[in-house]
Formats: structure tokens, sequence, C-alpha cells
């Protein structure tokens, strides 16, 4: 996928090795808010050409992400999180269109919303709750569930 992008020169590919636990942090602030849309995709999230041309082009919310299986499980639920009326987060649910919380593992952040907050300097298994509570936004979520090889 990451050369079928690069072959079509719209988008800047980076790769970016992680050796150590803050890795996809400093990745992900090094590439945040410069005034373009920001695409993450994990080394282990399977999305196909048309997820990520409808997650760049939603304009439905500032953070998009592409539904994915707990840690490829498909027993466990998904991965993204939902607040319920007690304020504990659950796991999503299949056809929910928004969380609260949400993973990195493809997911699309818009312009507007990285200008609400800087990336947290947190390990990869805290940064993607951290930074969707520190954005204060709930995203869009996207369907079909792309595979995850976790």
């Amino acid at each position: 996928m990451l050369e079928l992008l690069r072959r079509h020169g719209r988008h800047v590919v980076i790769d970016w090795p992680t050796v150590n636990d803050q890795d996809n942090a400093a990745a992900l602030a090094w590439c945040w808010n410069r005034g373009q849309t920001l695409c993450v995709v994990e080394q282990d999230v399977v999305p196909s050409l048309e997820d990520l041309v409808r997650l760049e082009l939603c304009g439905r919310a500032g953070v998009c992400s592409q539904a994915t299986h707990c840690g490829g499980n498909a027993a466990a639920g998904y991965d993204f999180r939902v607040r319920q009326p007690d304020g504990s987060l659950r796991w999503g649910r299949e056809g929910e269109e928004w969380a609260d919380a949400f993973p990195l593992g493809c997911t699309v952040f818009h312009p507007d919303a990285m200008r609400r907050a800087t990336v947290p300097v947190e390990r990869w298994q805290q940064l993607d709750t951290v930074l969707s509570m520190r954005l204060g936004l709930r995203a869009h979520i996207h369907w079909p569930a792309a595979e995850h090889n976790h």
C-alpha cells in the first residue's frame, strides 16, 4: 500500500522505524500540525486504497479512524472506545459511527483537529488514548473494518 501511495505522487510517505516505546510519539510529533491532513497507518493495519480515500475525503469530523478489531481479535470487539453514561470507556461495537477514544492504527487528522493540542510524550501503549483525551474530539469511525495483524 505504501509503495502504491508513493507512486501516486499526491502524498508524502514517511517510514519511521520504531525501536523504543516512545518512537511512535516522536514520529507523530514530527508530522503534527504542519498545515496539512495527516494520515497515520501503523505497520500492522492493512487498509484498502478505498479506505484511505474515504478517510481523506470525509468532512464529518476533524478526526476519522478506520475500524479495526481489538488486537486482531474479532471476538473482543473493535479498537475504538465509547464513553458510557458512568464515564467509563467500553470497546467499540460493529457499526458505531463515533468514538471518544480512537486508535492510531489507520487514522486521519485534519489541520483543525491538530491545532487543538500537541502530541503527548507517551509510550505507544498509551499514546492513542492520551491524545484522544487531549484533543477532546469524537472521531468518526469508518467501516468496514480493516485487517489488523496485531
